[in-house]
């Protein structure tokens, strides 16, 4: 009689080997790796396909299926397809299973059918349900049955604590849409992402509000996360582009005296090594003094941004937390700053003016070369130093 195979995976990445380890050589964490008895092959010969050329194959545009979720639908590309395995992580808690129950209903009274499942597992495995065996298996029995049958289908995953999908790696390549839900779940609003979708655009963005009743979308989310107080020291608007949608965020700044070493440089919601460069650019070409103080910002309502445009409205709140000068009431700012100082034009411009138009702004700060539009003003600056200068309100400064 042939011995078995064993293998050991790691529950947090997937890892397989052959022996056991006290530290994963994939992801370095301790004590991860447990012992998997594969699966019995199976003698039964599948049915082969003739291969065919590139060019040989018809490409269909399959018609996609409501949600019944603008916010969902408008992350997946217009709707969920057909045939497609979707893959929805988030924090225990966040509105994974809130969200997906709310489209189901929605589904379910358009008329079509719905099917809801707890927990798949395959008694051939000698592993116990949820592992990381028993994980790709059932994904990869999901995947065959959706191919096969043209039925749409969504698994649920958690999050680790670095922020990512729980499971193997395996499971991201195999599904055809990975989507993130995000979200304090002390906080009401949450926003969804793209992380994967063969169907359609990673940029877009989806933004939820948790209420009694259950989440519901936010049309218009520049309206929520965009208010900012006048005449507060360090809270700038950018206006920031997800995707196809334009949005008005407050970034918050403050910066303090410090008697480290090293000055803290703390980000909430922008990236830390973007923060970094724009704080060497603001001591360096603008002229204010940051290397003997500690530098915090934070994206007001949870939300993050990425996106190299809402470098000026970073710069500008931290500008005016240090120098005690707000920033001019109903004026927003977007650009890209370079490590010259210079800035560099932002993406769709015309986007991002109108979206500031429609909630009532009076100006812009933006780099040199954005055309105005309407009764907007736009205060075109080409360096970071001309454009503190044209957004700051000196005259109510503390340092002035």
């Amino acid at each position: 009689m042939a011995k078995v195979a064993v293998q050991h995976a790691c529950t947090e990445c997937g890892y397989a080997a052959a022996r056991w380890f006290g530290r994963c050589p994939g992801c370095g964490a301790f004590g991860t790796l447990v012992e998997e008895i594969p699966p019995p092959a199976h003698g039964a010969a599948r049915e082969t396909r003739p291969i065919l050329r590139l060019v040989d194959v018809t490409a269909e545009e399959a018609e996609r299926i409501s949600t019944g979720v603008p916010e969902l639908d408008r992350v997946l590309g217009g709707g969920i397809v057909p045939a497609s395995l979707v893959l929805v992580g988030g924090e225990p808690g966040v509105g994974k299973s809130t969200l997906l129950l709310t489209a189901l209903a929605a589904v379910s009274r358009g008329g079509r059918r719905a099917l809801l499942v707890q927990t798949l597992f395959s008694s051939e495995l000698g592993s116990a349900p949820g592992s990381v065996a028993q994980v790709r298996e059932a994904a990869g029995r999901l995947l065959r049955v959706a191919k096969e049958t043209g039925v749409a289908t969504v698994l649920v995953g958690h999050v680790t604590k670095d922020g990512a999908v729980a499971g193997p790696r395996v499971l991201e390549h195999l599904v055809d849409c990975v989507l993130q839900f995000e979200g304090d779940r002390y906080h009401a609003h949450r926003v969804l992402r793209a992380v994967k979708n063969r169907f359609g655009s990673t940029n877009e963005l989806g933004v939820f509000e948790m209420t009694g009743q259950g989440l519901t979308g936010v049309p218009d989310p520049s309206e929520v996360f965009g208010r900012t107080v006048g005449g507060e020291p360090g809270a700038a608007v950018a206006c920031a582009l997800e995707g196809t949608r334009p949005l008005l965020l407050e970034i918050q700044a403050l910066v303090t005296p410090t008697d480290l070493a090293m000055p803290r440089r703390v980000a909430t919601g922008v990236d830390p090594k973007r923060l970094a460069m724009i704080v060497a650019v603001l001591s360096r070409h603008a002229r204010v003094a940051l290397g003997t103080a500690d530098v915090f910002v934070n994206v007001a309502g949870g939300v993050r941004i990425d996106e190299p445009g809402a470098d000026l409205a970073v710069a500008l709140a931290i500008a005016s937390a240090a120098r005690g000068a707000p920033v001019r009431e109903r004026t927003a700012a977007f650009g890209e700053i370079g490590l010259t100082g210079r800035l560099r034009p932002a993406a769709q411009s015309e986007r991002r003016l109108e979206e500031c138009g429609k909630l009532g702004l009076d100006g812009v700060v933006a780099p040199a070369g954005t055309p105005a539009r309407g009764k907007l003003r736009v205060e075109q600056a080409e360096t970071l130093k001309q454009a503190i200068g044209a957004g700051l309100d000196a005259a109510r400064g503390e340092d002035s």
